[in-house]
């Protein structure tokens, strides 16, 4: 109960008492015309998947006002690998951001978006333009990569 109790504080205005966070955070999640109100400070967010849990992917964001900072790392098992930097800014519980990654030796930028919600994050998902041949957002794409909230001190070894 009190690491849930952390973790809603990490998401939404913080109480004293657990049974008072507990009701903020159903307000928040049943309010469909209010998103919850993130807290400044540092998030950290994982997706792990693949057929051995093998793929990872790895969310650490700063949220100083509507400014963001932090890093993104997917990190595919035996595929090319993307680690790199974001930047973006919140509006209400959207992160609108661009991914500035090295893969393969190279430096590229992508944008990204992201929705905050309850204990997740949430990605839109990447469309593959067959004119420039890069990765773009699609406008009517809804979020549907999920990332699960951690502990920012237990990221995965091959990220550190």
């Amino acid at each position: 109960m009190l690491i849930a109790s952390a973790m809603l504080c990490s998401f939404f205005s913080c109480s004293t008492t657990n049974e008072e966070t507990y009701s903020q955070a159903n307000t928040a999640r049943d309010s469909a015309s209010t998103p919850p109100q993130v807290n400044t400070g540092m998030l950290c967010f994982l997706k792990v998947e693949g057929q051995q849990n093998q793929d990872t992917a790895f969310i650490q964001m700063n949220i100083e006002g509507n400014n963001i900072t932090g890093s993104f790392h997917n990190l595919p098992h035996e595929k090319d690998k993307r680690k790199g930097k974001l930047q973006g800014t919140l509006n209400d519980n959207i992160i609108s951001a661009s991914w500035i990654y090295m893969q393969e030796g190279k430096i590229d930028t992508l944008p990204v978006q992201f929705m905050i919600s309850d204990y997740q994050l949430l990605q839109k998902p990447y469309q593959h333009d067959t004119v420039t041949g890069k990765a773009s957002l699609a406008d009517s794409a809804g979020f549907t990569i999920r990332f699960q909230a951690t502990d920012c001190q237990q990221q995965p070894g091959a990220i550190k």
